[in-house]
């Protein structure tokens, strides 16, 4: 995988990152309210599926396997059995970065 096409999945990454620590540092000693847990928990979810696709898309450019393809069709599979569209869901969390 050529160090531009894992830009868009970088970037996902870094900015989830940046608001997972704001959402933690700013509510330090005072705790998140649901609906900041409820991002919290869909941040945490989306860094891992992120992480997830990178390392497969590395592995299939490094093995010359389909595993690249085949994380796609687990996003495809888990995007089909919660019901959410492509694009942002009602997180706000953008799950199109590999299509």
């Amino acid at each position: 995988m050529s160090h531009d096409s894992e830009q868009p999945i970088l970037q996902q990454i870094h900015d989830l990152v940046a608001e997972e620590h704001q959402l933690r540092s700013t509510h330090t000693g005072i705790g998140l309210n649901s609906a900041e847990r409820n991002r919290l928990d869909a941040i945490e979810r989306e860094l891992d599926r992120c992480w997830d696709l990178l390392r497969h898309r590395r592995a299939a450019e490094e093995y010359g396997s389909d595993a690249g393809r085949d994380a796609s069709s687990r996003e495809a599979a888990r995007t089909d059995e919660s019901g959410d569209a492509a694009g942002a869901d009602e997180s706000g969390i953008d799950d199109s970065v590999d299509r």
